[in-house]
């Protein structure tokens, strides 16, 4: 929000000054010194927001500045600025400074939080629908289907693949006509596969490690603005809401230091420093070991991505060895 509000500021051209229309007539314009001293004051709002500071006006503030600004200026409508508008809304609409803010360390320490769930699977609906929608129309476009559309993007957007490891033998590959043919397909399934995935909890850590992947590729391919930035924080809509769900015991002090700084969700209970790594789940389940660190791992926002390849590969070793075990 803040990245996107900061852009719109430091336009040299406000809506008021070009062609412009709003959403609907009855939307006033504001001129342009009105319109450049809100969006500041979205940007404001929206770092305090991140910091966790005075949250619930500040986010409040953020999905007003951001949405009365999509109001005002239907010409430069997208569809990223509809999906960032409805994930401020969600956001808005949640209990927010439990935990990681400015707001409970002025309180002395978290503070635990409850509100209803409708505002998180509003959050989800709308992000499992921007896959579902995307993928599944895609598939209608013979542009599409055929790999056209992705083999052109590359080709007017060679020049930011230089650089690259393997960046001439890259580009050779990335720009054949053929590859698109083949890699076109994929792609539209990935997305219908992320917006499915999502959904159930055995399926729903590969979806957000194949989500994050995707959004990645977005941003080397195409300019898609904080799509991808929205894209991705929006997957912690999916996290379920039940604060420390897990006990963490052992594993040394550095690396209890190291989940509380990295346990964003609040995760972890942390009930002892000493003895080997254990994590005991909500229902009495425990595991030890290199299961536990990856327990650990796999629920931490910035070790999910890389736990998720881990656990993949583990899973197929496991299932490997399974099929040769006699009887």
């Amino acid at each position: 929000a803040a990245l996107h509000l900061w852009g719109a500021a430091t336009a040299d051209v406000m809506a008021s000054e070009r062609f412009n229309a709003p959403t609907f007539p009855w939307v006033p314009v504001p001129d342009a010194t009105t319109h450049r001293l809100l969006l500041w004051i979205g940007v404001v709002a929206a770092v305090a927001m991140s910091a966790g500071l005075v949250t619930r006006l500040s986010s409040a503030v953020t999905v007003a500045v951001v949405g009365g600004d999509l109001l005002v200026d239907l010409p430069s409508f997208g569809h990223n600025r509809a999906f960032l508008t409805w994930c401020l809304l969600a956001l808005a609409l949640s209990p927010l400074g439990g935990e990681l803010s400015l707001d409970a360390r002025r309180r002395g320490g978290p503070r635990r939080t409850s509100g209803t769930l409708w505002p998180m699977w509003l959050a989800r609906i709308v992000c499992s629908t921007v896959y579902l929608s995307s993928g599944g129309s895609k598939w209608f476009d013979e542009g599409w289907r055929s790999g056209a559309v992705t083999w052109d993007r590359v080709v007017r957007t060679q020049r930011h693949l230089e650089g690259l490891p393997f960046d001439d033998m890259l580009i050779d590959v990335l720009t054949a006509r053929s590859f698109h043919t083949v890699i076109a397909p994929v792609i539209l399934a990935t997305e219908v596969v992320i917006g499915l995935g999502l959904w159930h909890r055995r399926t729903r850590l590969a979806a957000v490690w194949l989500a994050v992947a995707f959004h990645v590729s977005i941003e080397i391919s195409a300019n898609v603005q904080t799509f991808s930035l929205s894209a991705i924080a929006a997957l912690s809509f999916w996290v379920t809401p039940a604060r420390r769900r897990f006990a963490l015991t052992g594993g040394g002090p550095a690396l209890r230091a190291v989940v509380a700084r990295l346990d964003w969700y609040a995760r972890f209970a942390h009930a002892g420093a000493d003895g080997p790594l254990r994590v005991t789940a909500a229902d009495g389940r425990t595991c030890d070991g290199a299961a536990a660190g990856w327990r650990v791992a796999s629920r931490l926002p910035l070790t999910a991505w890389p736990a998720g390849i881990v656990g993949g590969a583990l899973a197929g070793w496991r299932s490997r060895d399974r099929r040769r075990e006699p009887g």
